[in-house]
């Protein structure tokens, strides 16, 4: 099996997309991207306890945004739990494996592109950093010729 450069794409904080958005670029960009759903669970109610008991968070930012997006404003209520929490940190919408050769370095650029005019972060699956810019190469991107590791951006 051929190697692949594994990406994550983000929603940006700050945003609410449809809970199916990540789903719909599937049909977009065919094998290359695996759309997420983002279906609300007694997970995202827990989260949002512990960052409002460990104060990353107020309850009253909850209530807050909850009044402005007509949610129910629980801390129980997993859709709205699972909405403010989107909203705030951003959530996943689809995982992209690319080719790990000269090609797929060429995709990856032409999706970073497309993701920054879309307001969407590319993470990288392996090392958890973000790209943000157009201009860079993936740290740890395969020098094909030489075979060694590099880290261009």
């Amino acid at each position: 099996m051929d190697e692949v450069f594994e990406l994550e794409l983000y929603s940006r904080p700050n945003r609410l997309l449809d809970p199916d958005f990540g789903k719909l670029l599937s049909h977009d960009f065919g094998d290359l991207v695996l759309g997420l759903s983002n279906i609300p669970s007694k997970v995202d109610s827990d989260n949002l306890i512990i960052a409002i008991a460990e104060g990353e968070i107020t309850e009253a930012e909850f209530n807050s945004f909850c009044i402005i997006n007509n949610l129910q404003s629980s801390v129980y209520n997993c859709d709205s739990a699972a909405k403010f929490l989107a909203f705030l940190y951003g959530t996943p919408v689809a995982w992209i494996h690319l080719p790990y050769d000269d090609y797929g370095l060429a995709m990856f650029k032409d999706i970073l592109n497309w993701a920054c005019q879309n307001d969407l972060n590319i993470q990288c699956g392996s090392n958890l950093h973000c790209e943000l810019s157009t201009n860079v190469k993936p740290v740890y991107w395969d020098n094909i010729s030489t075979g060694s590791i590099t880290s261009d951006s």
